[in-house]
């Protein structure tokens, strides 16, 4: 039952004390007065007395209880509860009350006086669980699938996987976050707060009466959905700003989004607002929140003008200080200027006095020892297990009894199927030795098999780790591989020096020979020549796997034989390029028929270049010409001379200095930014800055170093994207849509993807490429027709086809 008059208590991270008095009358919520007091300490957590007692024994009421003793001279420790106070000892000695006045105030004294102003004769309490204290996860598992208890206690069992503590079940309380997943809140110990009244509860005339205890957040969103009942889709930001503390809370038609990590800094730090102003910004990157409505600031924000600072940076956002705007809530004019401090007890309030509401969540974290002291009546626990056997041992004899006999019958007709199978199948026998005597030929077989295969895959091996290490150093290519003895000999031509070193780290045992620099078409290389003593650690990758399976202890079934090859064969081949008759500029790999050889480039850097990931291909004929084709007769038959397909990377179709200045300007950038887990998401946030502020080579500069360090991370696909973002700002479409296809390549489940499409549909049009850019934006519309981006791809399809 709700109470009809509530004094809410909150204790902020510091250590001062917030409260609000209100009534209800007619389902309208009328505040009363506000107050506030400092404590002298900071209130500390203490074991709960009464968490572990029995529901039969009594609760402990007065001092001798608590300590055993007698009430005169007691001598405590003030750290017990109330934290440390300036006397120069550890322990003072408990005075007589009518001489404690003439003592220095302890919190005691601070919470007792705050009490004893409340101007009402009987009232019900509602306490917070203080920041400092609590823990909040948002849990993204799907837990629709789960029956409401079920889903409580696979959430609880989560909340104490993640603290790695066994935190109680009146501990844990969670509400459903928007879409999928759930907001848990979690607290280990004892509340503060709740503690402090219990302790001058005797100086009180009447016991005190707790009516619910709850998270700042669930208070101050309670607080802003019977207020403000914002519609479905409004998305607002709720910024609660103490002394030392900044917290966010993004909401969704009034259900929490997302509750981002507290800002540790607030009123007193000065540049407190610029980063609250990043930290929104970060937050719609990370897709938390799309363009939101509404700011409402509560707390201490009118101490640093918040709502100017903020209304200069999102112009088209309303930003507003907490006020009434409902008829649910009645303030006297006196208090109004007072509210946002008062938001979390307000909430608070409002929970404990209109619990039925449709706009208040039903959170209550209140400890199960305090809900049970509070009933007047309750039935021991064993009375009732005893009468619910006394009425349920009739039906399960009878069921019991109902349930051995089908069993009897049921076995009895199971014995005489048994027995008939058994006679059925003495004819099988003489098979079953058969195929243990087949079985034990094939095993020697396979034994045999695996002794003349050892060693047969060498050749696929080399080659297959030749290959993969120079398309993960990048830049290199070769020109010449040959076998000697146990060795390998390949020597070829580097855009820069370190990558030869670090492809021979690639191998187990790599010697360089020489590193020669070189000038091809004024581009500065190095030739280089290194001998392969050994490529793989461990020789056993030559043989193929050959699975032997174990002997059965009974022959039922047959073992089949399985060989496995770990890799596909690849045949290596030098082509001289200059000869080849191509029709594009740069290219990748190409093929001659099955046989795929290594990257080459048409320019005049012969034997090829492996290019950057950052381009798209499409295929190309060339011819073989005739003087080649004896170098390729000891590799193929000739009928098996066909025409060549090349995959190529499109890269530009202007003239070759210009192409090579291209790619070598996009390898030095890529280059001179180290990225790491460490300082990936400060590096992420500065490229993003820049962008805002419309500087997007330095942005450009920051996603390329992002996206080509490849780290398994949420923002890398976002800095592929925002690398196709600042290449269009920078008037360079065509590598625009180069690096956003590369997006599709190697993130294809990313959120960028359908901003992607939408950016390479411009970018195919400012290029003049109607065709393709109605392609890809008619693929948007028709694999999402009602999504985020589907209103500016039909605008964009309608400017197209009006410019035709």
């Amino acid at each position: 039952m709700a109470a009809k008059q509530i004094f809410s208590i909150y204790l902020d991270v510091k250590r001062e004390l917030k409260t609000v008095l209100a009534s209800v009358s007619g389902g309208v919520v009328k505040v009363e007065s506000f107050d506030h007091a400092m404590m002298v300490t900071a209130l500390k957590q203490q074991v709960n007395e009464f968490e572990d007692l029995p529901e039969d024994e009594p609760q402990i009421e007065d001092a001798a209880d608590v300590f055993g003793v007698a009430d005169e001279n007691i001598e405590v420790s003030d750290e017990s509860l109330f934290g440390d106070t300036e006397t120069d000892s550890d322990e003072i000695e408990t005075i007589d009350d009518e001489d404690s006045d003439e003592g220095e105030l302890t919190n005691e004294d601070i919470l007792l006086s705050l009490i004893q102003r409340v101007d009402a004769q009987k009232f019900n309490y509602a306490i917070n669980i203080p920041a400092t204290l609590l823990s909040v996860f948002h849990l993204r598992e799907n837990y629709e699938e789960f029956k409401p208890k079920a889903r409580e206690a696979e959430i609880r069992a989560t909340v104490r996987e993640r603290l790695e503590k066994d935190i109680p079940n009146d501990h844990i309380a969670y509400i459903s976050a928007v879409g999928e997943g759930a907001i848990s809140f979690s607290y280990d110990g004892n509340i503060p707060l709740l503690s402090a009244i219990d302790e001058i509860t005797p100086h009180l005339e009447e016991r005190p009466k707790f009516s619910i205890s709850v998270p700042d957040e669930i208070s101050i969103l309670n607080l802003i959905r019977l207020n403000e009942q914002p519609g479905e889709d409004d998305y607002i930001v709720v910024i609660d700003m103490e002394e030392t503390t900044t917290r966010l809370i993004i909401t969704k038609g009034g259900e929490i989004v997302h509750i981002p990590p507290p800002i540790q800094s607030g009123t007193e730090t000065p540049e407190v607002m610029a980063t609250i102003y990043s930290k929104i910004l970060y937050e719609q990157d990370m897709g938390n929140m799309p363009d939101f409505s509404k700011i409402i600031l509560t707390g201490e924000s009118r101490d640093v003008n918040a709502q100017e600072f903020l209304k200069e940076k999102f112009a088209d956002v309303s930003v507003e200080y907490l006020a009434i705007r409902t008829d649910k809530i009645e303030l006297p004019d006196e208090l109004v200027e007072d509210l946002p401090e008062y938001a979390v007890p307000l909430g608070m309030a409002i929970q404990a006095l209109i619990p039925k509401n449709e706009h208040v969540l039903k959170l209550n974290m209140l400890p199960d020892y305090v809900t049970s002291r509070q009933r007047t009546l309750k039935l021991n626990w064993h009375g009732m297990v005893a009468l619910a056997l006394i009425f349920s041992f009739p039906f399960m004899f009878n069921w019991q009894d109902k349930k051995q006999s089908a069993l009897k019958i049921e076995n009895s007709q199971r014995l005489v199927n048994l027995t008939t199978s058994i006679a059925d199948l003495e004819w099988a026998e003489p098979l079953l030795d058969s195929i243990a005597t087949n079985m034990g030929i094939a095993m020697d077989n396979m034994i045999l098999i695996d002794s003349l295969a050892k060693g047969t895959m060498r050749f696929s091996v080399t080659l297959d780790k030749i290959n993969r290490a120079m398309k993960d150093v990048n830049n290199i290519w070769l020109t010449q591989l040959s076998s000697r003895k146990n060795s390998i000999e390949i020597s070829g031509y580097s855009l820069f020096r370190n990558r030869i070193h670090r492809l021979a780290a690639e191998f187990t045992g790599a010697n360089i020979q020489s590193v020669t620099p070189a000038l091809i078409r004024n581009k500065s290389v190095y030739r280089f020549a290194m001998v392969l003593d050994k490529v793989v650690a461990d020789d056993s990758l030559f043989n193929p796997v050959v699975i032997i399976p174990e002997p059965e202890p009974e022959p039922e079934i047959i073992p089949v034989v399985v060989i496995e090859e770990t890799f596909e064969e690849e045949i290596i081949a030098e082509i001289p390029v200059e000869t080849l008759l191509l029709d594009t500029t740069v290219f990748d790999t190409f093929f001659a028929d099955t046989i795929e050889y290594p990257p080459y480039e048409v320019m005049d850097i012969p034997y090829g270049m492996i290019m950057a990931d950052a381009f798209y291909g499409e295929l190309v004929t060339v011819e073989i010409p005739p003087d080649f084709e004896e170098e390729l007769v000891s590799m193929f038959t000739e009928e098996d001379l066909y025409d060549t397909v090349i995959v190529a990377d499109e890269l530009s179709m202007t003239e070759p200095d210009t192409v090579i200045a291209k790619v070598s300007s996009y390898f030095d950038n890529s280059s001179l930014i180290q990225v790491d887990k460490s300082n990936l998401p400060l590096l992420y946030s500065e490229a993003y800055g820049h962008y805002i502020n419309s500087d997007y080579q330095s942005a450009l500069d920051i996603f390329l170093a992002i996206a080509d360090a490849r780290l398994d991370d949420s923002l890398t696909d976002n800095a592929q994207y925002w690398v196709g973002e600042c290449l269009l700002a920078l008037d360079m479409p065509e590598q625009a849509i180069a690096a956003l296809v590369n997006l599709f390549e190697y993130f294809p489940a990313s959120n960028k993807i359908e901003a992607a499409q939408l950016l390479i549909g411009m970018a195919y049009a400012e290029v003049g490429r109607k065709d393709e850019a109605e392609m890809v934006i008619n693929l948007l519309l028709k694999s999402n027709p009602d999504g985020e981006f589907a209103a500016k791809a039909k605008f964009l399809l309608k400017t197209i086809r009006n410019q035709e």
